[in-house]
Protein backbone atom coordinates (compact mmCIF):
# COMPACT_ATOMS: atom_id res chain seq x y z
CA UNK A 1 0.00 0.00 0.00
CA UNK A 2 1.39 3.16 -0.97
CA UNK A 3 1.82 5.87 1.58
CA UNK A 4 0.48 9.19 1.70
CA UNK A 5 4.51 10.30 2.00
CA UNK A 6 5.61 8.17 -1.08
CA UNK A 7 3.53 9.65 -3.20
CA UNK A 8 4.38 12.99 -2.28
CA UNK A 9 7.82 12.34 -2.42
CA UNK A 10 6.81 10.74 -5.85
CA UNK A 11 5.29 14.16 -7.26
CA UNK A 12 8.05 16.14 -6.14
CA UNK A 13 10.80 13.97 -8.26
CA UNK A 14 8.58 14.02 -11.16
CA UNK A 15 7.98 17.97 -11.34
CA UNK A 16 12.04 17.83 -10.73
CA UNK A 17 13.05 15.35 -13.20
CA UNK A 18 11.80 17.88 -16.42
CA UNK A 19 9.11 18.32 -18.63
CA UNK A 20 8.07 16.38 -21.26
CA UNK A 21 9.87 15.30 -24.46
CA UNK A 22 10.70 17.62 -25.91
CA UNK A 23 8.97 15.80 -28.91
CA UNK A 24 5.75 16.80 -27.68
CA UNK A 25 5.08 20.39 -27.33
CA UNK A 26 1.44 19.78 -26.36
CA UNK A 27 2.27 17.56 -23.35
CA UNK A 28 3.89 20.51 -22.02
CA UNK A 29 0.83 22.37 -22.03
CA UNK A 30 1.81 25.14 -24.95
CA UNK A 31 3.32 24.95 -28.52
CA UNK A 32 6.97 25.12 -29.65
CA UNK A 33 7.90 26.28 -33.20
CA UNK A 34 8.59 23.60 -35.31
CA UNK A 35 7.36 20.21 -36.79
CA UNK A 36 5.62 17.11 -35.29
CA UNK A 37 5.50 13.53 -37.45
CA UNK A 38 2.61 10.94 -36.25
CA UNK A 39 1.16 8.08 -37.81
CA UNK A 40 -2.27 9.37 -37.20
CA UNK A 41 -4.06 12.37 -35.87
CA UNK A 42 -4.22 11.00 -31.97
CA UNK A 43 -0.55 10.38 -32.92
CA UNK A 44 0.48 14.38 -32.84
CA UNK A 45 0.49 14.28 -29.15
CA UNK A 46 2.76 12.19 -29.09
CA UNK A 47 4.83 11.84 -31.26
CA UNK A 48 8.69 11.29 -30.82
CA UNK A 49 11.68 13.38 -31.67
CA UNK A 50 13.25 11.38 -34.38
CA UNK A 51 10.02 9.60 -35.17
CA UNK A 52 10.66 6.38 -37.37
CA UNK A 53 7.87 4.53 -39.48
CA UNK A 54 7.42 1.40 -41.48
CA UNK A 55 6.72 2.50 -45.12
CA UNK A 56 4.24 -0.53 -45.83
CA UNK A 57 2.56 -0.18 -43.17
CA UNK A 58 1.90 3.64 -42.82
CA UNK A 59 -1.39 4.54 -44.51
CA UNK A 60 -0.88 8.12 -43.68
CA UNK A 61 1.66 10.92 -42.63
CA UNK A 62 0.17 13.43 -40.39
CA UNK A 63 2.67 16.78 -40.29
CA UNK A 64 1.83 19.57 -37.82
CA UNK A 65 3.36 22.68 -37.83
CA UNK A 66 3.52 24.57 -35.02
CA UNK A 67 3.93 28.67 -35.36
CA UNK A 68 4.16 31.79 -32.04
CA UNK A 69 2.41 33.63 -34.76
CA UNK A 70 0.74 33.97 -38.33
CA UNK A 71 -0.88 36.52 -40.85
CA UNK A 72 -4.61 35.82 -41.04
CA UNK A 73 -4.12 33.60 -44.19
CA UNK A 74 -1.12 32.05 -44.67
CA UNK A 75 0.35 29.05 -47.24
CA UNK A 76 1.99 26.26 -45.74
CA UNK A 77 4.53 24.78 -47.96
CA UNK A 78 5.83 21.12 -47.05
CA UNK A 79 8.34 19.58 -48.94
CA UNK A 80 9.90 15.94 -48.45
CA UNK A 81 13.33 15.64 -49.49
CA UNK A 82 14.23 11.63 -49.71
CA UNK A 83 17.49 10.31 -48.84
CA UNK A 84 19.64 10.93 -51.98
CA UNK A 85 18.62 14.49 -51.08
CA UNK A 86 15.89 15.09 -53.52
CA UNK A 87 12.51 16.74 -53.41
CA UNK A 88 10.07 13.91 -53.12
CA UNK A 89 7.27 15.30 -52.52
CA UNK A 90 5.84 18.74 -52.02
CA UNK A 91 2.48 20.34 -51.04
CA UNK A 92 0.93 23.64 -50.05
CA UNK A 93 -2.20 24.03 -48.30
CA UNK A 94 -3.75 28.25 -47.28
CA UNK A 95 -4.57 28.30 -43.79
CA UNK A 96 -6.44 31.11 -41.81
CA UNK A 97 -6.77 31.86 -38.01
CA UNK A 98 -10.47 33.10 -38.61
CA UNK A 99 -12.64 30.18 -38.96
CA UNK A 100 -15.24 31.82 -41.28
CA UNK A 101 -12.53 31.94 -43.57
CA UNK A 102 -13.78 28.79 -45.77
CA UNK A 103 -12.11 29.80 -49.33
CA UNK A 104 -9.64 32.75 -50.62
CA UNK A 105 -8.35 33.31 -54.50
CA UNK A 106 -4.93 33.01 -55.32
CA UNK A 107 -2.47 35.58 -57.30
CA UNK A 108 -2.76 33.52 -60.90
CA UNK A 109 -5.60 31.00 -60.04
CA UNK A 110 -8.99 31.31 -61.81
CA UNK A 111 -10.90 29.89 -59.26
CA UNK A 112 -10.99 30.16 -55.31
CA UNK A 113 -8.97 27.69 -52.80
CA UNK A 114 -9.95 26.06 -49.79
CA UNK A 115 -8.85 27.85 -46.57
CA UNK A 116 -8.44 25.53 -43.73
CA UNK A 117 -8.67 25.96 -39.67
CA UNK A 118 -5.29 26.96 -38.48
CA UNK A 119 -6.16 25.59 -34.77
CA UNK A 120 -5.67 27.78 -31.62
CA UNK A 121 -3.25 26.00 -29.45
CA UNK A 122 -1.77 27.55 -26.26
CA UNK A 123 1.19 29.80 -27.44
CA UNK A 124 0.27 29.98 -30.86
CA UNK A 125 -1.61 27.70 -33.61
CA UNK A 126 -1.34 24.34 -35.17
CA UNK A 127 -1.33 24.07 -39.01
CA UNK A 128 -2.25 20.26 -39.35
CA UNK A 129 -1.92 18.34 -42.66
CA UNK A 130 -1.97 14.76 -43.97
CA UNK A 131 -0.15 13.02 -46.21
CA UNK A 132 -1.39 9.80 -48.21
CA UNK A 133 1.47 7.20 -48.08
CA UNK A 134 -0.23 3.55 -48.52
CA UNK A 135 -0.77 3.04 -52.43
CA UNK A 136 0.93 6.39 -53.32
CA UNK A 137 4.21 7.30 -54.71
CA UNK A 138 5.72 6.70 -51.46
CA UNK A 139 5.37 3.01 -51.58
CA UNK A 140 5.41 2.66 -55.27
CA UNK A 141 9.33 4.11 -55.28
CA UNK A 142 10.11 3.02 -51.83
CA UNK A 143 13.09 4.91 -50.47
CA UNK A 144 14.56 3.68 -46.88
CA UNK A 145 16.40 5.33 -44.98
CA UNK A 146 16.19 9.50 -43.63
CA UNK A 147 13.81 11.78 -45.05
CA UNK A 148 13.73 15.12 -44.35
CA UNK A 149 10.74 17.59 -44.13
CA UNK A 150 10.56 21.50 -44.07
CA UNK A 151 7.78 23.54 -43.54
CA UNK A 152 7.66 27.07 -44.63
CA UNK A 153 4.65 29.61 -43.45
CA UNK A 154 4.37 32.61 -46.18
CA UNK A 155 4.51 35.95 -43.51
CA UNK A 156 7.15 34.10 -41.57
CA UNK A 157 11.05 34.00 -42.16
CA UNK A 158 11.86 30.63 -40.50
CA UNK A 159 12.31 27.66 -42.43
CA UNK A 160 11.11 24.58 -40.45
CA UNK A 161 13.04 20.87 -40.42
CA UNK A 162 12.55 17.44 -38.89
CA UNK A 163 13.97 14.27 -39.77
CA UNK A 164 12.19 10.83 -40.12
CA UNK A 165 13.08 7.02 -40.41
CA UNK A 166 11.33 5.43 -43.43
CA UNK A 167 12.23 1.46 -42.70
CA UNK A 168 11.15 -0.50 -45.76
CA UNK A 169 9.72 -4.55 -44.64
CA UNK A 170 8.10 -6.54 -46.86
Amino acid sequence: MLTIGFVVMLSVATALAGGPPAGNPEAAGRATEGIVLAGSQEGLGHAAMFPSFDLMRLRDLWVRVHVQRMPKTARLDLVLTNPRGEAFYQTSLIFSRDPKVKSAALDGSDHPVTVFPARKVPGGYALDQVIPIMGSVFTRYPAPGTWVVQANVSGLSDTFTATMDFEVTP
